[in-house]
């Protein structure tokens, strides 16, 4: 019998060498294997230098007043991290929740402070938060310079200690008089509130924002005249109209390093040539990002990011779609601090340019949640010494048969 060759298409996970083609005995004459070719898997692990090019860093997608969380970072870390709350206005009066009779205010008695947990560094202790006042002026884009003067130990209203037991999406409150804020009539019955994080080692602790559905609250207590001229307590509250974190920035980027994570978040998109042997006529088992890191980690002490590589639904720039797919593979973990090499696996990625031919061939690195973190990662470019790389394991789709 001569030898031809034809075209196999191989079941998704058939990996082996020497696999016979046909391995189950049958009644008829003539039985397998005896009257059955036998077929050579080729397995190929491979690893593809200069297959990222056309990279790019961009910044902005979402900004720390839109993250779904608030990031401290305690004294002595770098970078040091303040909350910033200031909360929607406060009406003149106090509406009767039965009869709905607006009754004027007499009194201010108290305010009570709210903050939500999300996150805590579980192995660090000994904890508080302190509040400061801040001016009614503060937004999103007062500085951290700027701020500076207000954390000082005159404006502070009140410290709360976080218990070392404490769990996510637990609440921390603080009851402070009147004076706390003394020109809150003056500044139109608006209050706003710093958050500085202590402890005897540099550590970090996340709390809920409004974007997160976690929002702190400012309940203000009152005494209203009622219809019968008599005194009665009344108390109303106020969310955040501004929830915000400030920190200084990390250094610049240098020209052949790329970023992900930061504040505002930053992306990088990098564009992939893979032989269509690999992507095209090929059974994808595993496929590996390789990312070089320039420099260790940045971010909280003790904190560890999350870091996904993502396809794009269409190539638009900066503004493009993120592709996702069916079933979200796991993020990376990666701890603050860290050097050396990450490894992202982008499998169903690739995989997913053979079935869709019109998906652009883009990866983007992103932390997840965005903004959420001060974290950010460097790493290098393909213009660089640290250029990233694949490893891609895979099965030819044409095989040999005799």
């Amino acid at each position: 019998m001569t030898r031809r060759r034809r075209s196999l298409v191989l079941a998704l996970g058939v990996l082996g060498i020497g696999a016979q083609a046909c391995q189950q005995e049958i009644a008829a004459p003539g039985a397998c294997p005896a009257f059955c070719p036998s077929t050579r898997i080729q397995v190929v692990d491979t690893i593809i230098q200069g297959s990222v090019s056309g990279d790019s860093t961009f910044r902005g997608y979402v900004a720390a007043h839109r993250a779904a969380s608030l990031q401290l970072v305690s004294e002595g870390a770098a970078p040091t991290s303040r909350g910033v709350l200031r909360f929607t206005q406060f009406p003149d009066s106090i509406t009767a929740v039965v009869g709905g009779v607006t009754e004027p205010i007499v009194a201010l008695d108290s305010f009570r402070i709210t903050v939500r947990v999300r996150r805590r560094d579980e192995n660090r202790s000994d904890l508080s938060i302190a509040l400061h006042r801040l001016p009614a002026t503060v937004d999103t884009t007062t500085s951290v310079a700027a701020l500076v003067p207000f954390f000082a130990d005159s404006t502070r209203i009140a410290i709360i200690d976080v218990p070392a037991d404490l769990g996510a999406d637990s609440t921390l409150t603080a009851v402070v008089l009147p004076d706390a804020f003394p020109t809150f009539d003056a500044d139109e019955r608006i209050a706003a509130v710093g958050i500085a994080l202590h402890g005897p080692e540099p550590t970090f602790l996340d709390l809920g924002t409004t974007e997160g559905g976690r929002s702190a609250l400012l309940t203000r207590f009152v005494q209203v005249e009622n219809a019968a001229n008599e005194m009665e307590p009344r108390s109303d509250a106020r969310s955040p109209a501004v929830d915000t974190f400030v920190s200084e920035a990390p250094p610049p980027l240098p020209a052949d390093v790329l970023a992900a994570g930061g504040l505002p978040s930053a992306r990088s998109f990098l564009r992939v040539g893979l032989p269509r042997s690999i992507v095209d006529e090929s059974e994808v088992s595993r496929a590996t990002l390789v990312l070089r890191l320039a420099g260790a980690v940045f971010g909280a002490p003790g904190d560890t990011l999350q870091v996904r590589a993502d396809g794009l639904a269409a190539d638009f720039g900066p503004k493009s779609p993120l592709a996702i797919p069916r079933s979200i593979p796991p993020a990376a973990a990666l701890l603050v601090g860290a050097t050396g090499e990450l490894r992202l696996d982008i499998t169903q990625l690739v995989r997913g340019w053979r079935t869709n031919q019109s998906q652009p061939r883009i990866i983007v690195v992103r932390l997840t949640p965005e903004a959420g973190r001060l974290g950010e990662l460097r790493f290098g470019g393909s213009a660089g010494a640290l250029a990233p790389f694949l490893q891609i394991t895979y099965v030819p789709l044409v095989a040999e048969v005799q």
